[in-house]
Order: C-alpha cells, then structure tokens, then sequence
C-alpha cells in the first residue's frame, strides 16, 4: 500500500488522497458549517509552488471562507456537518489563487467545479461522504486546470435561489454568501485532538481529562478492568454515536462505545492507536469497556445546543417562518425516529419544538446577511456530562461544554494539541502510521481509486 503524502503521483490525486484519509479516520479540522479543511490545506500545499508562506495562508483562508459560505447557505437540507460541493469550491479557489488565475477565471474555476458530474461530488447512499469530499477536492483541483485552459461556464450558479444551491438545501440562505471580508468563518475552524466524529469530542475530551486527572491522583493509569460503567449524558447529536460499531479503523470513530474503550486502553487516540494491529491487541478490553458505556441523549442538553446556535445565527434565519419551522422539526423528528430507544435513543429531539418554532418570530429580524452575524462570537456546544464509575467504587465525574481546541477553547492549550499530533515524527514516520490504519479491507478497496499509481 502506497505510504499517504509520499511520492504522489500528481498533485490532484495527493490532494484526493490527503482528504479522503483525514476524514476516514475523523482526523480533519472543520468549519462553523462544513468540513473542507484538510482538502483545503493539502490544495494549498500541492499547489504552492513558489509561493510565500504569506500567500500559501492567504489561499488557505479563501477557501476557507467560500467553502464556509457555500457549506451555511445549505445547513437547512444538506449534511449536517457539510457537503462536497463546498469543498470543491473551496479547492478551486485556494489552488486557482495559487496557479495564478485571474478574478475572471477563478470565477470560472469555482463553477466549473460547482458544476461537475453530480458523481464527483455529490454524496449518495451508496458512496461514503469521506468518497464524496475527496472526488470534490479532486473536482475542484482539476477546475482550476480548466479554467486555466480558458474553459467557461455559468458565473450565476450560487446567486439564483432557484440554481444551484436549492439542489442542496430546500430553503438556501443566500445571506450566507455574503460579508466577505468582515465576517471570517475561519475563526470558526475546530482543531481535532482525537481521531473523533464530531458529535463525540466533548464526550472523547470528558474521558481523557478523568484519565489524566486518575493519574494524577493514584499515580498510575487507569486499567480497562479497573471499569465498572462510563454514563455519557449529552445532546441528541450523540444519538449518531451510541451504538456499538466493528473494531475497524473506519468505524470506530463513530462508535462511542468502542471509542472510549480504546481511549481507555491506550490512553490515546490518534492515527497509530487506529492501526489494526493495536486494534487486534487490545480487542478485548475495548470491548470490556464497550460493554459498559451507556449513552443518554437529554432534552436540556439538545436545546442548550440548538439554542447556542440560534443566539449567534440568527439574522442568517431572518426570511423563515413557521412552514420552514415546521419543515425542519420533521427532519429532527425523523433523526429521532432512526435513532429511537430509551438511554442510547434520540427521544430529545422532539423536546427542542419550542426552539424550532423560535423561527418564526425570526421575522422581525430584517438582516439575512452574514455581515450581521458575530461570527466570532460563535462556538461549538455540546454540552456533556460523564460519569465514569471504577471497580473499586470510584466515581470521576467530568462536565465540557466546549470541545478541545474549538473556538472559545484555550487558545495556547490549542496550539499545543495540534503541535502534539506531530512530536517525535517526521514527515515519513507520520505517513507511516497513517498508511498503516488504511490497511483494513473495509476501506480499502473504497480509497484504491485515489490512490498514486504506481
């Protein structure tokens, strides 16, 4: 298997490359409303050329900035943590800024990948999104290619409301497009600590801080056996996380259970703990752990959630009303329904009406512009509480709010976590343990087609 990042055998493909595997393992940095970074940044690099690092950042934050604004004016129908088109548009510009391109053909660069093969880049039930986001970053790196070439196409896509945005979103928020300049949806990007689905960070963050503080206390680690339960409280976004899922380095980001079982054992969770070999060694006291976790998704905490969002975007939810409130209660309704059962269900959901209805008396607002949202006053709550019980009749109890290394997170505690997913490696070793949790048969055959040939 062809070690990640090395040797690529053309910039678009490392760039399809880098972003398929960051996002499989749950590894990649995301935006208030859309998770185009790693793409993003691996562009910015493949592209760089003989750029200054002063430019390669100025790309980087432009891309950031479109995908972030294609990704909010869809929240209302697409993914919920963002879909490919932002991220092909996002590539487009960071790597057409880079290649040169004029305004009028980076113009034509972000339709051009707007515009691609609905099989490019848009997410089916038969492709997985971390497919979906890499053939977007591959669409928008080969648009700038286009467009280079003097290849045109409609500059109207993202302005009718009836274009290309309603194919994503049954309401889009075109005041989102706009505030370029003044509203920085860079300030919202989220930094990973652990190899986690978002939905779960506080609840991953909440378990390591009880292992360190046990160190602290006792002197020692926290055995998988010295576990008696681990009780996770928290909104109904943890309700896509409660079940119990494969020791697979593909699926264990999205199982709680599992997850902090390894957590547990290993006292890590970054792209080496994912190896199958850890996971094959430490099989059985992941599972013991597994076997004790129990998730509650609570009322008060999914409108503690909802509402936080409510409070910072909503001059962004000016033009609603209650037929849109209604719509979006359904959707919620529905999540509640797939992911329905006492303790691990997603029963809150139906308590947030009161919020959703909130909408409509939104029509007072008269703004719908980004530039009148604070968006740097915005966070990522999920609210969560754990209760982690010992064998010996401990209990360690942990509140979070505020995932690590989110906006209104410690910014120096930040900056530390991300340099400490890179101490002691160099560039081979880290694309090393990234090749090697790539290697389970799940995933595999899915990442074969954006890999370098040889």
């Amino acid at each position: 298997m062809p070690r990640a990042g090395l040797n690529p055998s053309d910039a678009m493909g490392a760039v399809a490359w880098h972003t398929a595997l960051a996002g499989w393992l749950e590894l990649d940095d995301h935006l208030l409303r859309g998770r185009p970074c790693a793409a993003i940044a691996a562009a910015g690099w493949a592209s760089a050329g003989t750029a200054s690092l002063e430019q390669l950042l100025a790309a980087t934050v432009a891309g950031n900035e479109v995908a972030g604004r294609v990704g909010l004016a869809t929240v209302l129908g697409a993914d919920s943590w963002g879909c490919p088109p932002a991220t092909a548009a996002g590539v487009a510009v960071t790597a057409g800024l880079l290649a040169g391109l004029d305004e009028p053909a980076l113009c034509h660069a972000v339709g051009l990948a707007l515009s691609a093969p609905s099989t490019s880049i848009a997410r089916t039930p038969d492709v997985p999104a971390v497919i979906s986001h890499a053939r977007a970053a591959e669409a928008g790196m080969r648009a700038v290619l286009q467009a280079r070439s003097g290849e045109q196409t409609s500059l109207d896509l993202l302005d009718r409301a009836d274009g290309f945005l309603s194919s994503l979103s049954w309401r889009p928020l075109l005041g989102a497009l706009s505030g370029m300049g003044t509203a920085w949806l860079t300030d919202t990007i989220s930094h990973r600590r652990f190899a986690c689905a978002p939905a779960g960070v506080t609840a991953v963050d909440s378990v390591a801080e009880i292992l360190a503080r046990h160190v602290k206390a006792a002197d020692k680690r926290l055995r998988v056996d010295q576990v008696e339960r681990i009780e996770v409280y928290g909104p109904g976004v943890l309700a896509s996380m409660a079940a119990s899922g494969p020791l697979l380095p593909s699926a264990l980001p999205w199982a709680l259970p599992e997850l902090l079982g390894l957590l547990v054992a290993r006292h890590d969770l970054s792209a080496a703990d994912l190896s199958p070999d850890v996971l094959r060694a430490q099989a059985d006291g992941i599972r013991r752990v597994a076997d004790r976790v129990e998730v509650f998704v609570q009322p008060s905490r999914t409108a503690e959630a909802l509402t936080a969002q409510l409070d910072v975007l909503g001059p962004l939810l000016a033009e609603l009303g209650w037929r849109d409130a209604r719509r979006e209660l359904r959707h919620l309704s529905g999540s509640a329904d797939r992911f329905g059962g006492q303790g691990r269900g997603g029963e809150g959901l139906r308590a947030v009406l009161r919020l959703v209805r909130s909408a409509a008396g939104l029509r007072a607002l008269t703004a719908g512009q980004l530039q009148d949202v604070d968006v740097a006053s915005w966070q990522l709550h999920l609210p969560v509480e754990v209760q982690l019980y010992t064998t010996r009749g401990g209990r360690w109890p942990e509140r979070r709010l505020l995932p690590d290394g989110s906006p209104g997170a410690d910014w120096t505690q930040t900056q530390q976590l991300v340099h400490r997913r890179f101490d002691g490696t160099d560039q081979e070793s880290a694309a090393y343990q990234m090749s090697e949790a790539a290697s389970d048969a799940m995933a595999l055959p899915l990442l074969a087609p954006l890999l370098p040939q040889r």
